[in-house]
Order: structure tokens, then sequence, then C-alpha cells
């Protein structure tokens, strides 16, 4: 979707907690690889994906990416969804707009 955020809010509001992580999570990883060009592949795990991601030369995504995906490994994996207000911060907060790279 064209705005991610709005989508996942949408998804959760909907009920469906693995849509909006997961649309999140994607979204993220798409704008790792488009805009930040960091080296991911295929292969590699949520764990790799933090890692690659420390690469990021702004703090706050390098942060907020860890967060994002510590709630997506919980909603995939533990079927434990974030909480209304993890999920809401998350929308509000989001730092991967596919339109712009990597200041």
């Amino acid at each position: 979707p064209s705005d991610i955020p709005a989508a996942a809010l949408a998804a959760w509001r909907n009920g469906d907690p693995h849509l909006a992580t997961s649309l999140l999570y994607r979204g993220a990883i798409c704008w790792l690889v488009e805009a930040a060009k960091l080296p991911l592949i295929d292969s590699d795990t949520e764990a790799d994906c933090i890692r690659h991601s420390s690469g990021l030369e702004d703090a706050d995504r390098q942060d907020y990416f860890a967060v994002l995906t510590n709630e997506w490994i919980s909603t995939a994996y533990n079927q434990a969804p974030p909480s209304d207000a993890a999920i809401e911060k998350l929308c509000a907060t989001w730092p991967f707009d596919l339109g712009r790279a990597q200041p």
C-alpha cells in the first residue's frame, strides 16, 4: 500500500494483528533494501536484518526497526501481538518513507 502505517492501523482495527505487523515489517524491509541499500538477502533472519540495520546512520531508525522486529517476531511466532498503544505508536512514528532515501 502507498500509506503503510495507515494500512497497518486499519488492519489492526479490523482485528488482524498479524497483517498489521506484517505490513509494517515488510515495508521497513523494503525501505532498508531500496532506500538505504542495505545488503539484505532472502535467507536473512530477523536477527540478521537487525544486525544489518545497525549500518544506518539514523539511530532513531535503528531503534524503531529493532522494536518493530521484536513486535513482528512476537506476533508471528508467539501469537502475542503488541498492545493497542504499541501498534499506534509504531504507526504514528513510522520513519520509512519509501519516497526518500536515507539522509
